[in-house]
């Protein structure tokens, strides 16, 4: 062993110093936490949620302001629209993994800290290409509701009511996109605000939850009992107290095997996946071709207003 000392003598079974719920009704066990509780934190998530989807398409109506003021084609400047949900597509490959290894609130906390910060530097950008790298970041870093949120649902409800608490995260995955463009045609149209505001506006609803999250229970059961076995640890000395998760851990190699070459050879060996996933894509890709369509069928072709077309869409 060193230092001169022999081996010590052989441990205890393991299993007797390894942390559990305790029985099904254990209050810690998030499935029965009060309903009140539920409620607030999926009423929290949800809105996290929201700002996440609602910042994707607040920078539609902004699209020719900007094409005007940096002097770029049209094109170009949509790239601000479409950068961010090409960060939708990345940042969750990594949120995703450390989200199982330190737990849902952590990863949601930087998520939205990250998330806000961007924001606020596209609306102080004065380039073009600062604009779109942040609304990559934005989006990329931004991402981790998207993936955490709907993890928290199933780890707070069961089999029998977790389909009707996905609803609401449903809801502000798809009110977000659909809101936002008319509030950013009459932001972006508004003179003494600009299409500045419209990232100012994102960030500044961001902000609450940086001071709600923070305070919020983990909800990931495995980092709920690492949290009391650390507790009872500290309460007893006995240092061989542990949870299962103390032993888990993930290298670079598994975190790119699970979440980038598996989730391939699933997408494109199983018929069922690879049908749904098109399905989805395609209309999500629809959705947000919609943001840019609108403006030149309504405004260039019917000649309205830029803040009204947003009404058409809505």
């Amino acid at each position: 062993m060193g230092g001169g000392r022999d081996y010590p003598a052989p441990l205890p079974d393991v299993a007797d110093y390894t942390v559990t719920f305790d029985g099904p009704d254990d209050p810690l066990h998030p499935h029965n936490w009060p309903l009140k509780k539920k409620v607030w934190m999926c009423t929290v998530l949800a809105f996290d949620t929201l700002c996440i989807a609602f910042g994707s398409a607040i920078v539609s109506g902004a699209v020719p302001y900007m094409s005007a003021i940096f002097h770029v084609h049209y094109v170009v400047s949509t790239l601000a629209l479409s950068l961010y949900i090409f960060g939708f597509a990345t940042g969750p490959v990594v949120w995703a993994p450390l989200s199982e290894l330190y737990g849902r609130i952590p990863v949601l906390f930087a998520s939205s800290f990250l998330f806000t910060v961007f924001n606020f530097a596209v609306a102080c950008s004065d380039r073009i290409e600062s604009v779109l790298i942040c609304r990559f970041f934005a989006g990329c870093l931004g991402a981790a509701p998207m993936v955490v949120v709907p993890a928290s649902f199933a780890d707070m409800f069961g089999n029998k009511t977790r389909g009707t608490v996905v609803v609401f995260f449903a809801l502000a995955v798809s009110v977000g996109p659909t809101m936002a463009p008319f509030l950013s045609a009459f932001i972006a149209k508004n003179s003494s605000m600009g299409w500045r505001w419209e990232s100012f506006m994102v960030g500044i609803i961001s902000v609450p939850q940086l001071f709600v999250i923070p305070f919020m229970n983990e909800t990931h059961h495995p980092i709920i009992l690492v949290n009391k076995a650390r507790e009872i640890k500290r309460r007893t000395g006995i240092w061989g107290i542990h949870a299962p998760h103390d032993e888990f851990s993930l290298t670079i190699k598994e975190i790119v095997e699970n979440n980038l070459t598996r989730p391939l050879h699933m997408l494109f060996t199983e018929p069922i996946l690879f049908t749904v996933s098109l399905y989805n894509a395609f209309i999500y890709g629809m959705l947000y071709l919609f943001l840019t369509a609108y403006p030149i069928v309504f405004q260039l072709g019917y000649k309205m207003a830029p803040g009204t077309i947003g009404f058409e869409q809505w």
